[in-house]
């Protein structure tokens, strides 16, 4: 009975002692997760040492032996921003704490890139160097020129990287012993691996504080420990001050490096300063009979990115270097280099026949095309106005009908927007085609898409199919809140120029956005909101028409002839007369702009003087007879 009574108070005692250990585990558990959301965005400052990334789950939390604060029951937190040692005097500083702890730092931590893929969890007791050097690699050395063993593993550690985050803490590291090649290659790193990053860490930031202050409080006196992390401030003056080492090096980089170091900058929305890029440009240049399909492809699309216009003897230079190139040509290289040409609005037409050359080139090359490089290398032609052959054209046509299925609706829309820019309709199987697409992916357009798509089918007087205008029509009814003032415009321009069927919904929807969106109508607006309200014999609101007459009081300056002349005769159509105040002011305007009218134009304006039964100043009555006088040659008989 005696044994069996230890044995029960033996059992009782340890089911107590696991009680407290399990509730001690769920607390730090509870601190773990806190902690990972917290740090989900934070920079870390890794070892050089790399371990293979773990088979299994790992805990955040283990006790370290070796360190100095192991007898003090430290537990160290396993993330790569955060240092978990005991607390410290709330009257020690920041500095004395980090004077005294330097010496050791615990990394690592499992988190997400952006692919999704975990990153590479880290763990180890590193002891700095107080002179700022590596323990482990020593003191750098050249050696006959050859790629210095201590940069070349760094630059391992930096491709092999998972996150941003991992980078930057190789690089915080290892600053002082970077080179130019190692930090081109962090800053295309941390750019290939996610694009939003600055972005994402400033916006994390905040939630980080919030969660950070409610963390202290629940735990606060419990444990030994005190956590610190990396501010926002201190993360910006890292990049910063990696982004400045990249600058100050731009020299040293050949072609390859340069481009790099362009499609970086213009991936992270980074615009260096004048000085710098001056530097990058005339490096581009000197190195310009080096580079690569691809590397003049990625130059071109970042300077596109960066919003800078390259002077003439580069793009001269660039021309020459993709022609040299054209057997190697790839269609993904060739669609993004005309369509940063067209971006950029350089004229390549009179560049030694380039267009013409890159025309030959792809036409026989035509059918590799995906949907988006044929939508990008059309696109591009149509914007630098330079019309295709004919056989061209008909491997265009062929190549469509083979890959219709696959047509996103902004591809689909560019290509009816070259066509009609071309003034070159399609084959008939093609454009069925291209609005069967349509009508099945137009829940996908984008308010921009169905612009261009409506603009393009009425510059090519080709009239719709009834279910694509059906389509259409709910499509704006859904998402007319998204649509830009010239978006709605250029729908109702359609309808108006080929005299379309429409509903009442679009009529009422587009009113109501005319009303509340006043204030972003331009005179090109006003004119054609009332020119094809009167094509199309809508009963325009009366709080509309006041509206549309008071915002073109404020610029009737910038009205042009066609505009004026639009607005007087859609106002008379519509029998709506005018206020005294816009009717003088229009006067006043006519008398200015009576040059650059057209015969038709005025016309118009007779024609709506005639319809509100108002007769013009003598003023502007003189000028009209005149008019009419010194080019009555140009009337026809209908005219007259």
């Amino acid at each position: 009975m005696r044994a069996r009574h230890v044995c029960a108070s033996s059992s009782s005692s340890s089911s107590s002692s696991f009680r407290h250990r399990r509730h001690d585990t769920l607390r730090l558990h509870f601190l773990a997760v806190a902690v990972y959301v917290m740090t989900a965005s934070s920079a870390v400052s890794l070892p050089r040492q790399r371990t293979s990334p773990p088979k299994q789950k790992q805990h955040l939390f283990r006790d370290v032996a070796d360190s100095p604060f192991a007898g003090a029951g430290a537990r160290t937190l396993r993330d790569p921003s955060w240092s978990v040692v005991p607390s410290v005097s709330s009257a020690a500083s920041n500095s004395q704490f980090h004077s005294a702890t330097r010496g050791f730092f615990i990394h690592g931590r499992i988190m997400k890139s952006k692919k999704g893929s975990p990153c590479r969890v880290r763990s180890a007791l590193i002891p700095s160097s107080p002179a700022g050097g590596n323990p482990i690699f020593g003191k750098e050395e050249k050696r006959g020129g050859r790629p210095n063993p201590f940069n070349k593993k760094v630059n391992q550690e930096i491709v092999a990287s998972r996150c941003p985050e991992e980078v930057m803490g190789i690089v915080n590291e290892n600053f002082d012993r970077l080179n130019h090649i190692n930090v081109i290659t962090a800053v295309h790193r941390i750019a290939k691996l996610n694009r939003e990053w600055l972005k994402e860490i400033k916006i994390r930031d905040l939630a980080i504080q919030r969660l950070r202050n409610k963390t202290e409080m629940l735990f606060e006196g419990q444990y030994p420990i005190s956590i610190f992390y990396k501010s926002l401030e201190q993360r910006q003056f890292e990049w910063d001050r990696l982004i400045e080492k990249l600058e100050s090096q731009s020299n040293l980089h050949d072609g390859r490096g340069i481009t790099s170091m362009l499609w970086s900058f213009a991936t992270l929305q980074h615009h260096p300063n004048h000085e710098t890029m001056n530097n990058l440009i005339h490096r581009l240049h000197e190195c310009c009979s080096s580079l690569s399909s691809q590397g003049i492809t990625n130059s071109l699309w970042s300077l596109v990115k960066l919003q800078y216009r390259p002077d003439a003897d580069l793009m001269e230079s660039i021309l020459d270097r993709i022609l040299d190139l054209r057997k190697q040509w790839s269609p993904q290289c060739v669609s993004n280099t005309l369509w940063a040409l067209a971006t950029l609005e350089y004229n390549a037409l009179g560049s030694k026949g380039f267009i013409q050359n890159v025309e030959d080139e792809l036409v026989e090359k035509l059918k590799f095309f995906k949907p988006q490089e044929l939508s990008n290398t059309f696109w591009a032609f149509a914007r630098l106005q330079y019309k295709p052959s004919d056989i061209f054209l008909a491997k265009v046509n062929s190549r469509l009908v083979a890959c219709m299925g696959f047509l996103k609706p902004q591809e689909l829309s560019n290509i009816l927007w070259s066509y009609a820019k071309l003034d070159t309709a399609p084959t008939n199987s093609t454009l069925n085609a291209l609005q069967d697409q349509a009508v099945a992916e137009i829940r996908l357009f984008k308010p921009q898409a169905i612009s261009n798509t409506m603009w393009a089918i009425a510059k090519l007087q080709i009239r719709p199919k009834t279910k694509l205008l059906h389509a259409v029509e709910e499509a704006c009814a859904q998402s007319m809140s998204s649509f830009s003032m010239q978006n709605l415009q250029n729908v109702l321009w359609a309808y108006a120029t080929l005299n379309l069927p429409h509903s009442d919904l679009l009529i009422k929807k587009s009113q109501t956005y005319v009303y509340y969106n006043a204030r972003n109508l331009m005179p090109a607006d006003v004119a054609n909101q009332l020119w094809s309200a009167a094509v199309l014999s809508w009963k325009i609101e009366d709080r509309v028409v006041r509206v549309l007459q008071h915002r073109a009081l404020e610029s009737i300056g910038l009205f042009t002839s066609q505009e004026l002349a639009n607005t007087l005769w859609g106002l008379g159509t519509l029998s709506y007369r005018p206020i005294p105040l816009f009717l003088a002011k229009f006067e006043e305007q006519l008398v200015n702009v009576i040059d650059t009218f057209k015969v038709c134009e005025v016309l118009s304006v007779m024609a709506g003087f005639s319809r509100l039964a108002l007769t013009p100043s003598n003023k502007c009555f003189k000028v009209l007879r005149t008019f009419v006088e010194a080019r009555f040659e140009e009337f026809s008989p209908g005219h007259i």
